[in-house]
């Protein structure tokens, strides 16, 4: 299935090396941060690095470790196209499980969610909006907002 990837490195779910993007016919399973990998790749950028003891390169740590410093406060109000909405991982179970979700158009969010009408390849979803995805969680999902400009330069 995997034909062609290096998986030690190069494969799902995070696709969390540096180099060019693999084929999107090789990509068959990416978890939510794996998408901004894959994006970031696609523009010759670096996969976030995890520079702690848990996690691994290209996880939401990794994001939180290389862009913690330029997210700000999620605001439903505030997230723009080409956003991210970022929850970090707290190390308190399961309850408090890390997302990375892709505001897409119209109001769209584009993430690794099964619960979904037009479920999309690789696992991914197109049609919750981001106000359902942050408010499918009692408190709200997110809790910071990753401009674009942040994170999609070099």
């Amino acid at each position: 299935m995997y034909e062609g990837l290096r998986l030690d490195t190069d494969g799902p779910p995070a696709f969390g090396v540096d180099g060019p993007a693999p084929a999107a016919k090789l990509v068959k399973s990416v978890f939510c941060a794996g998408v901004g990998n894959l994006d970031r790749r696609l523009l010759g950028l670096h996969v976030p690095k995890n520079y702690g003891d848990r996690g691994y390169d290209g996880g939401t740590k990794a994001w939180m470790d290389t862009f913690g410093e330029c997210m700000i406060d999620f605001d439903l109000d505030k997230a723009e196209e080409e956003d991210v909405a970022f929850r970090p991982f707290q190390y308190s179970g399961y309850d408090d499980q890390s997302h990375w979700a892709y505001v897409g158009p119209n109001g769209i969010c584009i993430q690794s969610y099964s619960d979904s009408v037009l479920t999309v390849e690789p696992g991914m979803n197109a049609d919750v909006t981001l106000e359902r995805s942050h408010w499918s969680r009692a408190g709200g999902e997110y809790i910071y907002l990753l401009k674009a400009k942040d994170w999609l330069k070099g």
